[in-house]
């Protein structure tokens, strides 16, 4: 199996791609690779081992955790899982990979727009990967819907298409009312929460 790309660096990273290791990470085995990054930011892995065949399996999650000789700290690239295509064609093409700084901090932040209808986004940042889930409860305290988002790797989550979405239902799926609620972000042992309003 050999897995390629090239990596790209943020502006606010001020170290030369080729300061940085890799290391693949195999979240099913725990097994895990080290690549050096060319001037030019290119990277490979080859992934073989007679004794063990199937350092890869289809439904594998892999991500790419990123070091540098000052410590410095990576948002860790999340690969997904593998495929069956990409097991029978002994290749993952990653083509460009952005690589941006890891936030110093995990937090929960205000939601977007607020006060709302009839939906909205809830963005958060992981200071290191997660199992993550928000919870959002009315004024009274009773549990009005749970979202499981699962296992985050470290990064920002603050864009509509990373944020959490919610559309105003209960567990249900029926419409909730006006009023003030308040929602709840637990990410490993990190819980925080806030306020938000719905006007209709």
């Amino acid at each position: 199996m050999a897995i390629v790309g090239q990596l790209d660096l943020a502006q606010e990273i001020e170290v030369e791609t080729d300061q940085l290791q890799l290391q693949l990470v195999n979240r099913r085995s725990g097994q895990s690779w080290w690549s050096s990054v060319s001037a030019q930011g290119g990277f490979s892995w080859a992934l073989i081992n007679w004794q063990q065949p199937d350092l890869v399996q289809v439904g594998d999650g892999l991500e790419i955790q990123v070091h540098d000789e000052r410590d410095g700290r990576y948002q860790a690239l999340e690969l997904g899982a593998v495929s069956a295509n990409q097991i029978q064609a002994h290749r993952i093409a990653l083509g460009r990979v952005l690589l941006e700084v890891f936030p110093q901090f995990t937090t929960l932040a205000q939601n977007y727009p607020n006060p709302f209808n009839p939906e909205t986004w809830i963005p958060y940042q992981l200071h290191q990967p997660a199992e993550v889930s928000l919870r959002i409860y009315s004024s009274q305290g009773t549990p009005v819907r749970q979202i499981d988002l699962g296992h985050q790797p470290a990064g920002h989550y603050q864009a509509r298409e990373k944020a959490v979405y919610w559309d105003g239902r209960n567990q249900a799926g029926e419409v909730v009312s006006s009023g003030v609620y308040f929602y709840q972000l637990t990410a490993g042992d990190y819980r925080q929460m806030r306020k938000m309003v719905i006007l209709k």
